[in-house]
């Protein structure tokens, strides 16, 4: 065996493993700037939440929070966050847009229940599960639109709002870490309580420690 060829060899397949680390890593750092596009295109993203209520997070992201959360919170909902109110005080309380958007309701009796998404534009879909029934909007809504209430619709463990941006990436919804919003950074379980300002154009004036106010 001549041992300049196998020299030569070894150096191909370092350039071949190099060149396909490389090509990996720009793939990479593609899809990182296309799920990073979030701020430019949604613009900046409010709390789909009632404002006026001390909110909880039950579960966040890859299942952090309890057993079950691990169950829930995984694949396609691993940026999933389920938002609540103590001792079910968020039954009925009303949900709202994160931003602008196209809105369909539909539903699920394995899963979500009643839930929307809402389409906005560029991939991007904002999605709000276990509604409670009834819920039926469809069309364009602004942010801060009230689109369903909150509720224990589907495989719920009570009532709670679980929420998740995706972007649809080739056909394939990815999930999207929804930050920031309502000038939240981030978002932990048990982190909070998370305060939401998505007043839309409710005219709702109802401050953390204000009881009153008008619509």
């Amino acid at each position: 065996l001549n041992p300049l060829r196998l020299t030569e060899r070894g150096v191909f397949k370092k350039i071949r493993a190099f060149s396909g680390a490389s090509d990996s890593l720009k793939k990479k750092k593609v899809a990182e700037r296309q799920l990073m596009g979030t701020k430019e295109v949604l613009g900046k993203l409010k709390l789909p939440l009632e404002p006026g209520f001390g909110w909880d997070i039950t579960c966040c992201y890859d299942g952090t929070g309890g057993e079950i959360c691990k169950e829930t919170h995984t694949g396609k909902d691993r940026y999933a966050i389920d938002f609540n109110l103590p001792n079910e005080k968020d039954n009925g309380k009303s949900i709202r847009a994160v931003a602008s958007g196209t809105a369909q309701a539909k539903y699920n009796e394995g899963g979500y229940g009643y839930y929307v998404d809402i389409d906005h534009g560029d991939g991007y879909i904002s999605r709000y599960a276990h509604l409670k029934e009834g819920t039926t909007i469809s069309g364009q809504v602004s942010q801060g639109t009230e689109i369903g209430k909150c509720g224990d619709s589907g495989l719920a463990y009570g009532s709670h709002l679980h929420f998740v941006l995706y972007r649809k990436v080739d056909g394939q919804l990815t999930p999207v870490k929804p930050e920031p919003m309502s000038d939240y950074p981030s978002f932990v379980s048990g982190g909070g309580p998370y305060y939401s300002d998505n007043y839309g154009n409710s005219w709702h004036f109802n401050t953390p420690g204000n009881t009153e106010g008008w619509e």
